[in-house]
Parts: structure tokens; sequence; C-alpha cells
């Protein structure tokens, strides 16, 4: 009985110290491990060609094995069977054809160990050299019956025919065909499974399993659905924000540019605002102010009471409203209660206030639009100041028009005119700044000069009498930008240093005082500018 009960216990335990532990196999790791031939997409380099197949997808099953099924359908030189897609011949089996079919009279057709039909080896009758292209024969001297590299699948290579008749494809050879298990990148992007390194991210999608077809081709078939910068669908989740001409919902106004514009998609699939427009220049007058867009559109704001926020109407703005006329300008000067611009033809245009003729249209009545200034002049550069306006022309030449009682002008009167008349002496300016009844300009050696009121000395003559011409500014300083203010001016000199003359009530000369100076002191600190304007008490 004991000896039955142990016998029983050994069958038992028996089985389980047999059973093999399939402790550390890690197939869907993508390493091939010991007992594995495969693992996910890694193949160990095999192909169905390298195989022996005639063609067809190689893959690797669940369990990491691999799956020729599609290998199988193409068949394999040697099976017996004969795949004439791929196969002239399998064996014996010549697919019904023989010698007599290649124009012999007798003997047997041969197939060579690459299933390709060999019927010069054992086929008798008709002799190579009789000057025509025969059934059996691909060629005849230098008759080549059409075909060339090229025709035969080759990428390249001068196509020849050897003493037996048969094409010698040696020069053909190098050049490659599809497929030969190498990647001809002249020619080929690839070759079965072998891409060349390139993947479906590579080549500039966001995804996607990237294979080769038959004509060793890139197949983006599956990388198509997770899309490219350039295929016209904007993929957000790609960080894209545009594609092409899909931009969205996007505009101008949504992306925080209120004056509207253009907006477009730049190469890398992100919106591109260079076209929407936005302020390159703004002015600042006593009771308005005015900026250019990008495009040259004129917008104002503030006080309307005269039409100087030129949009038609007298009604107050506390938002920029676009000027009316639709004029493209290319520079905008705001003064008192009027505001001058000019187009990118240099034609002027003034706009609000006329009281003194300081529109410059020949009259004295108020514009609430822009309104061209008479004299068909055109000009570089132009300044307001409260009752008058001045401009110079791409010559240099100093022209006024408007209130004229402290010899503003500069015309060596004292008569107001509602149309531009020229500045006395002759002079050649590069720059103008309009004060409130004066101005100031440069010439292209950097000398200042000035006309008008000077009760507080802001002529920098070292004197306070009125200069009804041109008057040059005191101490021989050469400047390179200036401007005038209400009752004070300043200039940069070529270190870049700050001067400052005229009123110094609060301390807007800079010089660390509030004493009157007539003729141009230095602003103190060390500081360097490059550009330098003057307000109405700062």
């Amino acid at each position: 009985m004991r000896k039955r009960v142990l016998l029983v216990l050994l069958i038992i335990i028996w089985p389980s110290c047999d059973e093999e532990s399939t402790a550390g196999k890690t197939c869907g790791d993508g390493v091939i491990d010991s007992g594995e031939t495969c693992d996910g997409i890694n193949l160990d380099g095999a192909s169905c060609l390298s195989l022996g197949f005639n063609g067809g997808e190689l893959s690797c099953d669940a369990q990491c094995r691999l799956i020729t099924t599609s290998c199988e359908a193409t068949g394999r030189c040697g099976d017996g069977t004969l795949q004439a897609q791929y196969e002239e011949c399998d064996g014996t089996n010549f697919g019904g054809a023989s010698c007599l079919d290649y124009g012999y009279t007798g003997g047997t057709l041969t197939c060579t160990g690459t299933c390709s039909i060999d019927h010069v080896a054992a086929c008798t009758g008709v002799p190579c050299g009789n000057g025509q292209v025969d059934i059996q024969e691909d060629c005849e001297g230098d008759n080549l019956d059409g075909e060339s590299c090229l025709t035969l699948g080759y990428h390249g290579g001068d196509l020849r025919c050897d003493n037996d008749c048969l094409f010698d494809r040696t020069n053909c050879a190098p050049f490659g065909r599809c497929p030969d298990g190498e990647i001809q990148t002249a020619y080929e992007d690839c070759e079965g499974t072998n891409l060349g390194g390139e993947t479906c991210e590579t080549l500039g999608y966001y995804g996607g399993d990237l294979k080769c077809d038959a004509e060793c081709v890139f197949d983006v078939a599956d990388c198509a659905p997770f899309g490219f910068c350039g295929d016209g669908t904007v993929q957000t989740e790609e960080g894209e924000s545009c594609d092409g001409t899909a931009l969205g919902d996007a505009s101008c106004e949504t992306l925080g540019y209120p004056y509207g514009g253009t907006i477009s998609c730049d190469g890398a699939c992100v919106l591109d605002t260079t076209g929407c427009r936005r302020f390159v220049t703004v002015s600042v007058g006593t009771q308005c102010a005015c900026g250019l867009t990008t495009d040259g559109e004129a917008f104002c704001w503030g006080s309307n009471a005269e039409g100087q926020l030129g949009d038609g109407t007298t009604i107050d703005s506390t938002v920029p409203v676009q000027v009316s006329g639709g004029h493209a300008f290319s520079d905008i000067r705001v003064g008192g209660g009027h505001v001058c611009a000019l187009t990118t033809a240099g034609t002027a245009f003034c706009w609000g206030n006329n009281v003194e003729g300081q529109l410059g249209d020949f009259t004295n009545t108020d514009r609430h639009v822009p309104t061209a200034v008479a004299g068909g002049l055109t000009f570089a550069t132009i300044g307001v100041g409260l009752w008058h306006s001045c401009a110079l022309t791409a010559a240099g030449e100093a022209w006024c028009w408007g209130n004229n009682a402290s010899g503003q002008l500069g015309d060596d009167s004292t008569n107001a005119s509602s149309i531009p008349v020229a500045v006395a002496g002759g002079h050649s300016f590069d720059r103008l700044s309009v004060g409130m009844d004066f101005a100031c300009a440069l010439t292209a050696a950097g000398e200042a000069w000035c006309w008008g009121i000077n009760n507080r000395g802001q002529l920098g003559n070292d004197s306070v009498v009125y200069s009804y011409v041109p008057g040059v500014v005191a101490g021989g300083l050469v400047f390179t930008d200036l401007g005038a203010g209400l009752f004070h001016a300043c200039a940069i000199d070529t270190t870049g240093a700050a001067w400052c003359w005229g009123n110094n009530g609060d301390g807007r000369l800079g010089d660390g005082s509030t004493t009157e100076r007539h003729v141009p002191t230095a602003v103190s600190g060390a500081t360097l500018f490059a550009r330098i304007s003057a307000g109405g008490t700062h």
C-alpha cells in the first residue's frame, strides 16, 4: 500500500519538474532574443527576397516568429510552380514553351538556378549571327531590338549584345534596378523594408508608418492622415496655428490689432501678423493725438471741436477713429487745433482749425476732413505749430503758411498767409521742427537756424528780439536732431549730448535750474541721446 501511495505522488510531482520556464522572454520589446526570429518591426534584416521568395511583405507575429504568408503568395524559384509574374520557368515547368518558340528547330530548353529560360545551352537549329533578332535571341550585333538598360528596369547604363546574341548587362548593373536590395539614392527612395533611415516624421509628417512601394518610391499613404505643415489643414495638436490659406478663425482683430489688416501663414505654419495694421508713428498736440498705421492710414483721438480728428465730424473720441479720405500718409504732425500730413507722393493735406489760414487751402474755413494744401508743392517733411504750419521740399527749401504775427512764417514780414510762402534766405535744410509761434531747422552740416517769436529766448540767438527770417543759433554747435516746443527748443549734438534754450519754467531745459537761457545750454548728466522732442512745459 505504501509503494502505491509513493508511486502516485511521483506521478503528480514529475511533470512540474519537467516544465520549461518562460522567465526572461520578452517578445514584443523590439529586441530579438534567443528563440525569436523577429520582434515587432525588427526582422533582423530579413525580407521576402532574402528568404528566397519572389516578393511580398515579411512581418512578425505575436509569438516573434516570421510571417511568410505574403512571401509565399509570390512563390520562390525552385518550388516547381511557375510564377509567371516573377519567373520564366521553374524546374521542368516552362509554361508550355519549347525551343521551337525561340526559333530553333530542335533541342531542349534549360531552366537556370534563377528560374530564367536558357535557350542557348541545349536548343539547336538556328545559329546566332544571321543578322536578325530571332525569337530565341535578345539581340544581334548592334541591333538591340529597341531595348536599353532603362527598358530592362535598370536606372542607367549602356546595354550591349554578346556573342551568343544575348543582352550583356555588365554596364547596366552598376546603376542598379528596383528591386535589387540596394538603394540607388539618385533614382530610388527605398528598397523593400530598407527605408534609408527615413520615417514619416523625417519627411515632414507628424506620424504614421512609412513604406516602400514596388517602384522603390516612398509610400506615404499611412503618413498622410497624420498631416504635415503645408497640407492646407491646421493640425492644432501639432502646434500649427495655420496652414497655407487655412487660418482658422484668426484675424488681425482677434489677435489684438484693432485697426485690421491681413494675416498670413509662414512656412512653419505659424500666423504672420506683419500685415496687420499697427502704429508706426504717433504725434501729440495740445488737444488731440494722431498716428499712422503700417499701411499709411491715419487715426486720431481726443478733442474734435474744430474737426481736428479728420473723420468728418466734430464729435470727440476717446479711442482712435480713422481719418477720412482713404489717403496713404508717410508723415503726420499735430499742432494746436489742426493736423497736417504728407502722402507717400509728398502731397500735403491739413484739417481742423483754419482761423489763421494754417491749413494752407487759400481759405480760413475749418475743415473736418483732410484738405489739400494749395500751391501744388510736394514736400519731404512737415511740421505744425499753434496757428501756423511749415514744410521742407525734397531740395530742402522751407515753406510756411498761417499766422505770422511774430514772423513765424520766416518770409521777412508779419503778414498772415493762407497758402505756402517761401522762407527767406535761400537756405537748404535737412530737418524741421515747428514750435508754438516759431520754427527751427537744421542744415545738412548740422547748423541750427530759428525764426519767429523770441520773447523767452527760444530762437537761441542770445537775444529776445523777434526774427522774421531764419537766424543762426548761437554757440557754433553741430546738431543731428532738434525739437521746438511751446517757448523752448532742444537739440542733440554729434556726440549725443543734449542742449536746450528758451523758457526754463518747471525746469524744462534740464540744466538743473529754472533760469531762462537765450543760448544752447547743456542738459545735466552724462546720458547720451539719439532723438529729442520738445513739448509744452517739458
